[in-house]
């Protein structure tokens, strides 16, 4: 939100894709960066001459942000998985900004430092950071895995969360998959599903979840979960993530958001039936 007001404080654009439309194509070249204004996006890369997703970005997300600082090819392709609305600026208004307001800098360095962030905790795994993209060894792109015939299953661990899914499953099938929250009115409270991605409408402010909270990834058969970064704490089996977590246990506990949130899931293995 910080980087769509400072937008509108320069000289911006406000452009519009439709779903499909890429917005950022991998290998141009490019010094203009986006931050969406509403809907979602998708990340991806060629990896051996095929697209796999490195991540999903919603409201209020940095994306091109490396054009404001190096004269290097884009090195992903982003593509809008719905109409989506974004803000631009080039690199000159932005320097022109920077020279009055050195803190107009601050939301770019946050999104960087986000990222590394993501990659560290999955360094610390011991894994690589394919994990974060579903291709490699476990499958490619938005498919389903049937490497090993598991998936995972998302239910409510009280009666907040079983509300809020309706008293139903999630199959978690397809990565990464996203959590994130939305702020809602008392009757618009529960969830949305829309491919990898549940949104949790929570009554009133979002207090505890962030839009992009946490990620579900799976690699060569372990399923791990990640928070996106310092603001958005996630806690398995009671214990606070420092990065990305490998679930060893057919059924965990997951609370969403920090100390004390009400939003505690379980988040289980099953095998799928032939």
């Amino acid at each position: 939100m910080a980087f769509a007001l400072f937008l509108l404080s320069i000289v911006m654009k406000k452009l519009m894709f439709k779903r499909g439309e890429v917005i950022v194509a991998e290998g141009e070249r490019g010094t203009v960066v986006y931050t969406i204004s509403s809907g979602r996006v998708e990340v991806s890369q060629l990896v051996d001459g095929k697209k796999v997703v490195v991540e999903t970005l919603n409201e209020n997300m940095i994306f091109g942000e490396m054009g404001l600082i190096e004269d290097k090819p884009r090195s992903a392709t982003v593509t809008a998985l719905e109409d989506t609305v974004v803000l631009s600026v080039g690199r000159e208004e932005f320097r022109e900004k920077y020279k009055k307001d050195k803190t107009a800098l601050l939301p770019i360095v946050k999104a960087l430092f986000d990222r590394l962030r993501r990659i560290a905790g999955i360094m610390t795994e011991n894994i690589d950071i394919t994990s974060l993209i579903p291709g490699g060894n476990s499958g490619a792109g938005d498919e389903s895995f049937e490497d090993d015939g598991r998936y995972l299953v998302l239910t409510g661990a009280n009666s907040i969360t079983k509300r809020v899914l309706d008293f139903e499953e999630i199959e978690i099938n397809t990565f990464p998959f996203n959590i994130g929250g939305k702020a809602a009115k008392m009757k618009d409270v529960g969830c949305d599903i829309r491919g990898n991605r549940l949104t949790i409408k929570e009554k009133g402010p979002v207090f505890y979840i962030s839009s992009d909270h946490l990620v579900i990834m799976k690699n060569e058969g372990r399923f791990m979960v990640a928070g996106r970064g310092a603001d958005t704490p996630v806690f398995v089996n009671g214990q606070r993530l420092s990065g990305a977590h490998t679930l060893v246990s057919d059924i965990n506990e997951l609370q969403v958001g920090r100390e004390g949130s009400p939003f505690v899931f379980n988040i289980g293995t099953k095998k799928m039936k032939y």
